[in-house]
């Protein structure tokens, strides 16, 4: 995890999106029914079977997708790289279901025609107006009701070129452009919120010397982490690095010095450590990598190349303790076998690691 970088807005948006999508269902459906009843009357029985099954296919199209984007959340198949294409699938269905809606007004009305175009307008702008409130977080979803919705709408009344019907064709001009604009601003609202809120989010879990996660970013990491590998049985390991004789070298060259030491170690840190892995300052002189996906021989790698980059890039050596996470242990254990092999490492000389079993420390290495 590179720089430890903001969860990606999208992923945010997206998200809410499908976090108010019940809400836009139930508009759907009091819209649905609102016309339903208020133009059975006006059509033949067989329109309006098809208009109820097409909208019956949207609904459970949109169900669907909820359920689907739910589940996938639950066990972790979502993330930051493919969430946009949930968006995209939600788009598609909307311009579904509007299509299914703007339809409407082109059915033969046996009579009333004039009243029930004014009547599936307000109804229109009603369910227009509460897609543009529950599914701001994506503009795109908004657009893609109001627009089918209203060219059609508006289509239709200059097509039949009556007096009447410019009137509802100006008036509707006016309200899309009013609710577009209403839109942009709502959407930005929300960005801007989400931005701000993942902002002092981030801030609370940056260490200020290093700029590396502290301990609360490292228990949320982990949070999310042991379910991930308790269910795909995919291994992770820690590993637990302190630098070699710290408080001496603070006695001898001063704190500033120090402090400028413990950024340069954490530099090494992470431009050493995979991408996917998270470098994190433990507290004091001590740092604590957590690597996914890996075993101890990888870890071990990752490890050499640490001692090697620190040696070169600093004035100062480092001890480290490895352990590998196992589902009959705690994360707390994990991190004191680390911790016992990081003491045997400074027992046996320092500037060295030690790999532990899941109980004690059990070999060691000495990097040339």
């Amino acid at each position: 995890m590179k720089k430890n970088g903001l969860v990606d807005i999208d992923f945010e948006r997206i998200n809410l999106l499908y976090q108010s999508a019940p809400i836009a269902v139930n508009g759907l459906l009091v819209g649905f029914f609102t016309l339903f009843f208020a133009v059975r009357e006006l059509l033949p029985t067989n329109y309006l079977v098809f208009w109820g099954g097409a909208f019956s296919i949207a609904l459970i199209w949109r169900i669907g997708l909820i359920i689907a984007f739910r589940w996938q959340i639950a066990v972790d198949k979502i993330n930051p790289q493919n969430i946009q294409k949930w968006e995209y699938f939600w788009v598609a269905m909307t311009v579904f279901t509007a299509t299914v809606f703007s339809v409407l007004v082109f059915f033969p009305f046996s009579h009333d025609a004039l009243i029930a175009l004014l009547f599936i307008a307000m109804v229109f702008m009603g369910m227009s107006s509460g897609s543009a409130i529950s599914s701001n977080s994506s503009v795109m979803v908004v657009l893609a009701f109001l627009t089918p919705t209203s060219c059609s709408l508006v289509f239709k009344t200059i097509y039949d070129a009556q007096p009447y019907y410019f009137l509802i064709a100006f008036v509707y001009t006016f309200f899309y452009l009013v609710l577009v604009f209403l839109t942009l601003n709502g959407n930005r609202v929300v960005v801007d919120n989400i931005k701000l809120r993942q902002h002092s989010e981030y801030q609370s879990i940056i260490d200020i010397l290093t700029s590396l996660i502290n301990r609360r970013g490292l228990k949320l990491f982990i949070d999310k982490l042991i379910p991930q590998a308790q269910r795909s049985r995919m291994p992770f390991s820690i590993v637990i690095l302190d630098i070699d004789f710290f408080k001496r070298f603070n006695d001898t060259h001063g704190h500033l010095k120090g402090d400028q030491v413990l950024v340069q170690v954490a530099a090494c840190l992470e431009k050493v450590a995979r991408e996917e892995d998270l470098v994190t300052r433990f507290g004091g002189e001590e740092f604590l990598i957590v690597l996914p996906d890996a075993n101890l021989d990888m870890a071990a790698k990752v490890v050499e190349r640490i001692m090697i980059a620190v040696r070169n890039d600093t004035e100062v050596t480092i001890s480290s303790g490895l352990a590998m996470f196992t589902p009959d242990i705690s994360f707390e254990q994990l991190v004191k076998n680390a911790d016992d092999a990081l003491y045997l490492a400074k027992k046996q000389g320092r500037d060295r690691f030690v790999i532990a079993d899941n109980i004690y420390a059990d070999k060691a290495c000495l990097i040339n």
